[in-house]
């Protein structure tokens, strides 16, 4: 499947004391990221990667993305940009050894709860690890991915919201008095009943 952001690392290319790679989204990449997420823009995205062989056949993941992206302020409707920075760590494994793992991880878990696992078959406590297909891993997919989880869904710009409800405040303090206004010209012509009847006879 074609991504925005894809960068192919392969397993097999990563040596045992690991890879560092940095990739940095290009102009049409950026706009087609910013499609994806349904922002005004994105500026500038990158990701710098740590990573390293995992249970031989596996790979462990660790990055930092950067990203320039503009949003729309829900209060203002006004254009904000935004500075992220958001770390992650992924553990990926092919899936014959990822059916294996979970197997493994369901026994020790239930030993632990029961109070009778060893030490020794207890697995690293990680999250689930995510596939691994044909041993290659898309870092750029990944990272995009992260970028998603990290935009704000309900971006303000700052003071906006206090500004709003000050606007809000105001209106409804003229529409009490407005009101007020009425009732006791209402009241007023309840208080006289003839008064109507008076002001045509004036005509």
């Amino acid at each position: 499947m074609e991504t925005e952001f894809s960068r192919i690392v392969k397993a097999a290319n990563v040596p045992p004391h690991g890879l560092h790679v940095t990739e940095t989204a290009n102009v049409e990449e950026c706009q087609a990221l910013a499609e994806r997420y349904m922002i005004e823009a994105v500026k500038h995205f990158e990701v710098a990667a740590d990573i390293r062989q995992w249970r031989k056949q596996g790979l462990h993941v660790k990055a930092l993305i950067k990203a320039d992206i503009v949003q729309t302020c829900i209060v203002t409707l006004e254009a904000m940009e935004n500075n992220i920075e958001e770390r992650f760590e992924v553990f990926m494994l092919p899936e014959n050894m990822l059916a294996s793992y979970l197997t493994k991880a369901n026994k020790a878990s239930k030993a632990d709860k029961a109070g009778k696992a060893d030490k020794a078959e207890l697995i690293e406590d990680l999250d689930m690890p995510d596939l691994l297909v044909d041993g290659r891993c898309d870092i750029g997919e990944l990272a995009a991915q992260y970028l998603s989880l990290a935009l704000d869904p309900y971006p303000r710009k700052q003071g906006a919201q206090s500004a709003y409800l000050d606007s809000m405040t105001e209106d409804n303090d003229t529409i009490t008095e407005d009101n007020r206004e009425q009732a006791e010209s209402g009241a007023q012509d309840k208080s006289h009943p003839f008064a109507m009847l008076a002001k045509l006879k004036r005509k």
